[in-house]
């Protein structure tokens, strides 16, 4: 359980490096869908370790496999996200030139 609020806070930071902001948009960039990828990944074991805390009775079954389902989805994630740093890795998701403003010739006055 700690484990995952710590996960999730990294995530979370992560996602701040991303976007300068505490939350955004940013749909265009490569690193933001990294970072929402692993933030959803940490809530799916965020939510597999809250739910692996039940005693059993007769709804334990259901737990059971919600746990294991939650679980399956946040490595899910996190092997998208791993994944989508490949192309990162080769510059897919960088930004070729910072805009600057267009110069005017010097003349001779």
């Amino acid at each position: 359980m700690i484990g995952s609020v710590c996960f999730l806070v990294a995530s979370y930071l992560a996602l701040l490096e991303v976007s300068h902001d505490f939350w955004s948009f940013e749909p265009r960039q490569l690193s933001w869908w990294i970072a929402i990828i692993n933030l959803a990944g940490c809530v799916g074991f965020q939510l597999s370790a809250v739910t692996s805390f039940y005693t059993p009775h007769p709804s334990g079954e259901m737990l059971g496999w919600m746990t294991a389902f939650l679980t399956f989805i946040g490595a899910g994630c996190f092997f998208a996200g791993s994944y989508l740093m490949i192309p990162e890795l080769f510059g897919a998701g960088a930004n070729p030139k910072p805009f600057a403003p267009p110069t005017r010739p010097a003349t001779d006055s």
